[in-house]
């Protein structure tokens, strides 16, 4: 009787991490830290933000950085 409880209780568990994915772990059990988190989100706008202009260098919008 437990263990078909158990398994009900461990489906839920994982329906509630596929639902919500900030609540959900890695592979091996941990946690994503909230400060990695921002630091790759802002990595990677700096990396959106460095492709823009130089796009639009190329395309002559904005004058080259070196004068």
């Amino acid at each position: 009787m437990f263990e078909r409880w158990k398994k009900r209780r461990e489906a839920e568990r994982m329906a509630r991490y596929i639902t919500h994915p900030r609540d959900a772990r890695r592979m091996d059990g941990d946690v994503p830290s909230y400060w990695g988190q921002v630091g790759r989100i802002l990595l990677f706008d700096a990396l959106v933000l460095a492709g823009l202009v130089h796009a639009l260098m190329r395309l002559g919008v904005v004058p080259p950085l070196n004068g």
